[in-house]
């Protein structure tokens, strides 16, 4: 169990219950179990309910009553403490009242519509104000910040594990809670007691779990251990860039949630075209998928990749290279630019991002050092923990430098798959969950094709391929007449 810790200016503020109220209800904070109201309640209330909220998108359920043991007055640094109680107790694992708990979780952070966490003032002040709670040797805590704000954690006693994000997942990962469990609650009848229903959700601390309906298959779909596939369709025998990108997602079958992940491939064909190859559903991130899917690719016609690029290094590489010896595998490097990027506030995001840009796509160590000094120096004051990360010499940055100038830009050019990325994360927040692998398989690809990336051509390929034909000539098919 897990008790989580919402850090002020003030000193520490637990959460003692979060209960589910009357959808027609707002949202609130109280304190003390009390009814008086904290004045974050309107913005907490925003912060819940759809549209403009996340944590309905997440659980599913639009209204709630937070109770809290110190006063939460103003700001938003509590919306990263607060929506990862929600999500701990959708999962039946937030210590209320006076439960025992296994940790405590203290957070501070701006979380905003993409689960993006960003920079809050007085960090300092908040860990002085919690100097008790963490000179407690008998608790394990677990601190976390935005990554901008890393530099505050260095006086931290030694018994506090302190984590930096820049985006809600790696917290979610590191307790065991991503991919995400959606509540679904029933339809509410006509003349049903809320309040009644609703006591008795707090009780168990869970709801009833209903799938959503998948379309008929529109297209075949074959399913082989724990991944589904989509059948069929040949591919090209040489693609020389193909990313995956992975995505959370829930199955609910028979009652029982189930949750996986979704690895989605697009490539840069040959002709310059975007491609989604195919969407796998597998059981976890890890070593499992990736042969079978290594061995999917090449069963479609697929005899060589020239730059194969994933988040999920466990078992990736090893798969890729098996199956297609000759291909250059990166992993992290995309996680790391997101990371990055989303780590730094809009006002300072064009700019930052343009110097961080020469870093990345620098053609040797020298000149990629030389690019650094260049960004330390704009912006070392402002993100020394930025800089820091990209310091280090075995990043998974490290090996661009090696790559054919061409590669490296397609590499790290990831705007086409973050459109992707945000169209397939919208489908899959509006859908909640799917009842098999294939109908997740299904929604995915369609909301691929209807993303308008899958066909698009790449900018400028004519020049790209002509450079890239200099260092790989055999490797690509001839030009076509």
């Amino acid at each position: 169990m897990v008790r989580v810790v919402v850090a002020t200016t003030e000193g520490p503020s637990l959460v003692l219950r979060v209960t589910a109220e009357d959808p027609a209800l707002r949202s609130v904070v109280c304190l003390g179990r009390t009814t008086t109201t904290l004045p974050i309640s309107r913005a907490y209330d925003a912060f819940v309910r759809s549209p403009s909220g996340i944590v309905e998108r997440a659980v599913g359920h639009p209204a709630f009553r937070v109770d809290v043991s110190a006063p939460i007055d103003d700001g938003d640094s509590w919306q990263l403490g607060l929506y990862l109680a929600h999500r701990l107790k959708a999962a039946g694992r937030l210590a209320e009242g006076d439960a025992g708990a296994d940790l405590a979780l203290w957070a501070t952070g701006r979380v905003d519509s993409d689960l993006m966490v960003h920079p809050v003032d007085r960090v300092d002040e908040k860990l002085r104000r919690s100097a008790e709670l963490f000179a407690a040797p008998q608790t394990r805590i677990l601190a976390v910040v935005p990554v901008a704000q890393a530099e505050a954690l260095a006086a931290l006693p030694d018994n506090v594990e302190s984590l930096v994000v820049g985006a809600v997942g790696p917290v979610l990962r590191h307790l065991g809670l991503d991919p995400p469990m959606v509540w679904k609650p029933r339809r509410r009848r006509a003349g049903w007691p809320w309040r009644a229903v609703a006591a008795a959700v707090a009780a168990a601390a869970t709801v009833a779990l209903v799938p959503w309906p998948s379309r008929p298959p529109a297209d075949p779909v074959q399913a082989s251990g724990e991944a589904a596939t989509p059948a069929g369709r040949p591919l090209d025998a040489v693609y020389p860039v193909v990313h995956f990108d992975a995505l959370p997602v829930t199955i609910l079958e028979a009652g029982q949630v189930r949750n996986g992940m979704a690895h989605v491939a697009l490539a840069i064909a040959a002709d310059g075209r975007r491609e989604v190859l195919g969407a796998w559903v597998t059981g976890r991130n890890g070593a499992g998928p990736w042969p079978a899917i290594a061995s999917e690719l090449r069963s479609r016609g697929v005899e060589d990749v020239v730059l194969a690029l994933s988040d999920d290094s466990d078992g990736f590489g090893d798969a890729f290279r098996a199956a297609f010896p000759r291909a250059t595998v990166l992993t992290g490097v995309v996680g790391m630019i997101r990371e990055t990027l989303a780590a730094l506030p809009p006002k300072d995001r064009r700019a930052a991002g343009a110097d961080l840009k020469a870093v990345y796509q620098a053609g040797s160590s020298s000149a990629a050092a030389a690019a650094l000094d260049a960004f330390a120096a704009a912006w070392g004051a402002r993100y020394p923990a930025l800089v820091e990360r990209w310091r280090i010499a075995h990043g998974p940055a490290s090996d661009l430098p090696s790559l054919p100038p061409q590669l490296r830009v397609l590499a790290t050019a990831t705007g086409a798959l973050d459109e992707l990325n945000r169209s397939l994360r919208r489908m899959l927040d509006e859908r909640g969950g799917f009842d098999t692998d294939e109908a997740a398989v299904r929604a995915l690809l369609e909301a691929a094709a209807a993303s308008g990336v899958d066909g698009r051509r790449t900018a400028g390929w004519n020049s790209t391929l002509a450079g890239l034909r200099v260092r790989l000539g055999d490797r690509l098919p001839p030009a076509a007449p």
